[in-house]
């Protein structure tokens, strides 16, 4: 499968290479790859620059932060119909780019999907191909009823809902993802696997064979380092810790 050979072949140098404050480089790619630069790349350059300098550096689509993942946070939302988001499509159009996808949805199993009714209008003008969330899952079965309704929301415009694992939360492996888009089961419903969290959440390569195909979305190549900062012990006791906090506040609303 084509998204496990990238996988792979991710020890490409400089894969998230884009800033406005390095020149520009183009990268060989095979055309049957696209390659997007995600936001987090460079967080500071707003949506139609980050466009101008992924191209420069060879790349044929980028992913944009829309949604602030926490309060305050950067992000560059846009409003379906808006005179900003269709300059920014002309913009794309000029530079023969695309919108791969979006992010900035850190979500739990409290979740009330119907919040980002107006994102999802904006990403279906947009025409992006994924919308990746992260999150914790205090409540399995519940998690994967709100992912459900995500992507039941998203099929009308054509797009995925990639869950993404990260090592810290309550979703932090390949396999309690998988779990999750399996038990919600929707044809939309992928995983989105980022090199940095595989690793660091103690998977390999050979980890995704397990996954069958239909269930992987986007691949994250990450160029940062393998080691992660924090020991795994403190993030496992940091993930007990959030599912207790998780059943006091549940405990506290229905009592």
């Amino acid at each position: 499968m084509q998204r496990r050979e990238l996988f792979r072949l991710g020890t490409l140098t400089g894969i998230a290479a884009v800033s406005a404050s390095l020149p520009a480089r183009a990268m060989p790619c095979r055309k049957d790859w696209g390659l997007s630069a995600i936001h987090l790349t460079a967080l500071n350059l707003k949506p139609e620059d980050l466009a101008i300098q992924a191209h420069r550096a060879g790349y044929s689509a980028i992913g944009i932060r829309i949604n602030p993942i926490s309060k305050g946070s950067v992000a560059y939302p846009y409003k379906a119909g808006s005179a900003e988001i269709k300059a920014f499509k002309n913009l794309l159009n000029d530079l023969g780019m695309r919108v791969q996808g979006v992010d900035g949805f850190a979500l739990n199993s409290f979740t009330d999907p119907m919040q980002f009714q107006a994102i999802f209008d904006t990403c279906g003008e947009l025409g992006i191909k994924s919308l990746c969330i992260c999150g914790d899952a205090p409540d399995k079965e519940k998690f994967a009823n709100m992912f459900g309704k995500l992507c039941d929301m998203a099929a009308p415009y054509g797009f995925r809902i990639d869950l993404e694992f990260m090592a810290w939360r309550t979703i932090g492996t390949l396999e309690q993802a998988y779990e999750l888009v399996k038990m919600a089961d929707r044809k939309n419903g992928t995983i989105a696997v980022d090199s940095l969290h595989l690793y660091r959440s103690g998977g390999t390569a050979a980890d995704i064979d397990k996954v069958p195909a239909r269930f992987l979305g986007d691949i994250h190549l990450c160029d940062a380092v393998r080691t992660p900062p924090i020991d795994m012990k403190l993030i496992q006791i940091l993930q007990v810790v959030k599912r207790s906090l998780k059943a006091q506040k549940r405990s506290r609303h229905f009592s």
